[in-house]
Parts: C-alpha cells; structure tokens; sequence
C-alpha cells in the first residue's frame, strides 16, 4: 500500500508515530476500546504500514466512499480501524449511495465508529435514505453532529436521536420545514446518556420546544447565534429549578439575529444551581451594567469560569470588583476569559482580576 494519505484523510501537521511503537501499543491494549480510542484521538496521520489503522477524523462523499470500502475489504488488509469521527458529506439529490455505503462498511466487524456527522450546506434535504443508513453506525455511537441540512419536521431529528442508547454528545444545525403536533411531541424521549447538546440557529426553537423538559438532565447546553424566536423557550428553561446543568454558553450577533442586547436583561440564571461555566459572547459587546445584572442572578456558590465579550469602558472597574472583590462573592472563580480584546487593555481595564490571575484571552 502506498505511503500517502488517502483522500478521505483529514491530514494535519503532526509527527508520525514510529510504526514499531504503535504496533507494540495495540498489541498489548488490543482488549482495551478505551486506550485504543484515546490513541485514535490523538493519532491524526496514516500509517500505512502499521497493523493498527488510526484515524482521528474521515470524510466520506459519494466521490470517495468506494475507495475506503475498496480499501476495508482488500485480502491484503488484515488491521482493525478505530475512527474517532466519520462525517457524511450529503449534496441534493439522491443519496442512496450512503445507505450502501453503511451496508458495506457494517460488514467489518473490526471498525469502530465513536462520532458520526451528516454534514451538507442548506438547501440538502437529509432523505429517508441516508436517515436509515445513519441508524446502521448506532452501536458503538457517542456523538452525533448534523450539519446545516433540511428535514420536514423536528419529528424526524428525534427518531434519529432517541435511537441512541449510548449517545453522549449531540449537535445540530438542521433547519425545518415544519413544526410536528404536540401530541407527537409528547411522546419523544431523549437518550439518558446524553449530557452534551449543542444547537445552532435556525434549529434552537424546534429542538427547545420539541424537547423541552427533557433537556433539564444534560449537564452543558450551547445556543449558537440566537435569534428572536429563540429566547421565549430559552427563559422558560432558565426558569425551570436545574441543579444539574453545569455549563451554558450562548452566542448572539445582534446584526443578524433581529435581537437586541436588551433581551439579555430578561434572563436569569437563579435556578441553575449547580452552574459552574457560563459562556456569554454577543456582536456587540456588553456594556458592563448589563454583565452586572446577569452576574447579580448566577449562584455564586459553584461559578468556575466566566467567558465573555465586554465593553471596556470606565464602568467596567464595577465589575472587576465584582469578580475579584474581597468579600469574594464568586469565591471559586478561577478563569474570567475575555473575548476580542487586546491583553494590555484588559489588564489596564480589570487590574483586580489580574493581579488575582484571573484573566485569560480568548
């Protein structure tokens, strides 16, 4: 086999691993998913000639499919293959191709797929084919990620994720074309492994309304790039007792998203009690009386890292006391990271939190 990297590879600039030294790693952790997944993640570069296949991330479209099946099924090839994340790069049209890909890839008993992403750009509707096929990788699946793609309803997102026994982590960006019954709805339930969920606009409402209540046993919610639509389901999870969720990261751009940074002065954050992470990033920034206010409705008592986008005008020393004073209000506070500003400014502007080491750019 050649030495080069095929074309399904995402390759980035590491060293390789000497074939010798991940030969003797598999044969001695072969029984071990765990080490074996963790060296998969870290292991970004083809190793041609190793017993071992490691991938940390394969893209497959309907150009390049054949040729990994062709690959997994040549009397040559005697590895297993661990990869960490295999995306599906769907186009309009018919996507058949994907449900036979899946058929041919589930024959290898010995790949292990952790991630699986749908990935396409609006407006590629995710067919029913390539919806069947997507189930095939269910076994061993944690994380699933769909891309900007078109479904009909919110109904066929859920019978996609409620199928998920083990899955961990979900992401999703997918538009819809219309809204299921509330009846239908009622029925969902979310898989109870899931902790991580992470939702990017036009998908925020459908998701938050679908769900609802279901979402109060995951430990890290992201909203990204809010729009207006969005923020009544948001508040009503907010409002909701949560002694579970630990991290909350919103992102608003008050360009595109027809909202104000005045809607942010409507939500409160006195129920997530167990909140350790909060991530708020706005286009444009925050003037500090309104970080103020959201500071004053966080539970002190568990706040680990603040991330956010300030203006660094003279109010913001207020803040600075707030964070770093000595009564210490958010006593275990050990990051505040600040988004787009020059270090040199922010230290001159937030001298409390510095001197603390406090500060972190981002």
């Amino acid at each position: 086999m050649s030495t080069s990297s095929p074309p399904f590879i995402s390759n980035k600039a590491n060293k390789a691993f000497p074939t010798e030294l991940i030969d003797q790693i598999i044969d001695y952790n072969h029984d071990d998913r765990n080490t074996l997944l963790a060296i998969a993640a870290v292991a970004k570069q083809w190793t041609a000639s190793s017993r071992f296949h490691l991938f940390s991330s394969i893209e497959v479209s309907y150009d390049n499919g054949r040729q990994l099946i062709q690959l997994l099924s040549s009397p040559h090839c005697t590895f297993a293959a661990t990869i960490r994340r295999l995306d599906i790069r769907l186009v309009g049209g018919s996507q058949k191709w994907f449900g036979e890909f899946s058929k041919r890839l589930k024959q290898f008993d010995k790949v292990i797929i952790e991630a699986l992403g749908l990935m396409g750009s609006r407006p590629t509707v995710l067919r029913e084919e390539a919806r069947t096929a997507a189930v095939s990788f269910y076994s061993h699946l944690r994380e699933l990620i769909i891309g900007p793609l078109v479904m009909e309803t919110s109904l066929e997102f859920a019978a996609l994720v409620t199928g998920l026994s083990n899955l961990q982590s979900l992401s999703c960006a997918v538009s819809f074309q219309s809204a299921p019954s509330f009846t239908q709805a009622q029925r969902l339930h979310l898989p109870n492994s899931l902790q991580i969920v992470e939702l990017t606009s036009p998908s925020i409402k459908s998701i938050l309304e679908l769900f609802d209540q279901r979402l109060s046993s995951i430990t890290s919610l992201s909203l990204i790039f809010m729009t207006s639509g969005d923020y009544p389901y948001l508040k009503a999870f907010l409002e909701r007792p949560n002694n579970i969720l630990r991290a909350l990261k919103i992102t608003m751009d008050a360009n595109i998203s027809g909202v104000s940074l005045d809607t942010f002065a409507e939500l409160g954050f006195r129920q997530l009690t167990a909140l350790r992470v909060l991530d708020i990033q706005t286009t444009p920034c925050m003037p500090p009386p309104m970080i103020l206010n959201i500071l004053k409705t966080i539970p002190s008592s568990n706040l680990r890292k603040l991330k956010m986008t300030p203006c660094l005008t003279a109010d913001i020393v207020q803040v600075d006391e707030m964070l770093s004073g000595g009564s210490r209000i958010f006593k275990h506070l050990k990051k505040v990271a600040i988004v787009g500003e020059d270090l040199t400014a922010v230290r001159q502007s937030m001298p409390r939190c510095a001197s603390q080491n406090l500060l972190e750019l981002r």
